[in-house]
This record gives C-alpha cells, sequence and structure tokens, in this order.
C-alpha cells in the first residue's frame, strides 16, 4: 500500500514538472501574441507596422519633412539577404480621418533612402518596382540604421487635407 501511495505522488509529480516545462518551454520561443521571439528569428524589422504619412509639404522646406527612422535586425551568426518594401496604406485603414480621395499617388512623391546615414537610394516613388524600396544583405548579429524621407515632387500641386500613408516591411531572400 505505501508503494502504490509513493507510486502515486510520484506520477502526479513528474505530471506537474512535465506541464511547467511544457509552459516554460512555450515562454521561451513565443510571446503571448503567439510571434516567435526575436532571439530565434533570423530578421527582424524595429518599429514594424507602424503606418507613417506626409502632408502636403513641398520639397522645398526640408525642415519640415518627417524622417521615419527603422532598424533592421539579423539575430542569428549567418549572412542574410533581405528587401526592404514600402506598401500603402489605405486612408480609411490609416484612422486619421483622411479619405483615399485625398491620398498623393506615387507618382507624386519623392523618397531619400538612407541606410547607416549614407544615402543608397532616391527617386519618384512611383519607380518602386513590386514596393521593394532596397534590397540588401546584412552579417551576422548585425544591425542596419535607416532613415526614409518622403515628400512632394516639385511638380505636385499642394492642397491641404492630402496624406500619403504607408508601412515599411522586410522580407528575406532565400
Amino acid at each position: 500500500m505505501k508503494t502504490k501511495k509513493m507510486f502515486s505522488v510520484g506520477f502526479i509529480c513528474l505530471i506537474v514538472v512535465m506541464g511547467v516545462a511544457t509552459y516554460l518551454w512555450y515562454l521561451y520561443f513565443h510571446n503571448y501574441e503567439g510571434e516567435v521571439l526575436s532571439k530565434n528569428i533570423r530578421l527582424e524589422l524595429i518599429n514594424n507596422g507602424k503606418t507613417n504619412y506626409i502632408n502636403a509639404i513641398p520639397n522645398d522646406d526640408e525642415s519640415v519633412i518627417p524622417i521615419y527612422y527603422f532598424r533592421i535586425k539579423n539575430n542569428v551568426d549567418s549572412t542574410a539577404k533581405y528587401n526592404v518594401l514600402i506598401n500603402d496604406v489605405s486612408a480609411s485603414n490609416a484612422g486619421d480621418g483622411c479619405s483615399d480621395a485625398n491620398n498623393f499617388k506615387r507618382n507624386e512623391l519623392r523618397y531619400e533612402l538612407k541606410l547607416d546615414n549614407k544615402v543608397v537610394k532616391t527617386g519618384l516613388l512611383s519607380e518602386v518596382v513590386n514596393n521593394i524600396l532596397f534590397t540588401s544583405q546584412i552579417d551576422g548579429n548585425v544591425v542596419d540604421d535607416y532613415s526614409l524621407r518622403v515628400w512632394l515632387d516639385s511638380d505636385t500641386e499642394t492642397s491641404i487635407d492630402r496624406h500619403y500613408h504607408y508601412v515599411i516591411d522586410i522580407v528575406e531572400i532565400e
């Protein structure tokens, strides 16, 4: 009888330990939203998902053009190739009361992309093919610092209450 009780207590302790270990394993590899923690992702975009927008600001006044800063971090030891994407966000999804009719078109906008404070790409936003703003390679355990300025082309007529909404994302190239 004593052996049976010891076996039952041991079995219950084993189940509890296995349950706690499984839960800790889950917390180690996942956060509460179910996304993989950064230490297990190859590439990480810091400031991901942030919707950015520009107002109707002419390009002759660069001091008021907002600059969007973001970082790409390689969390593993090996080199990775990636694309920096710029995706349009519909005004109705931006949540600032703007309508799609008030959005600037890409052919009305210019951009300048800097990597580690050096200009790597500039031009009309309409020249961006397949939303790929830039393609690069990053060494293991390195962070690339980017800045992006988007402003109105000089030929664009300004009008109050016009915006351009966008989101920056990255895609790893296999």
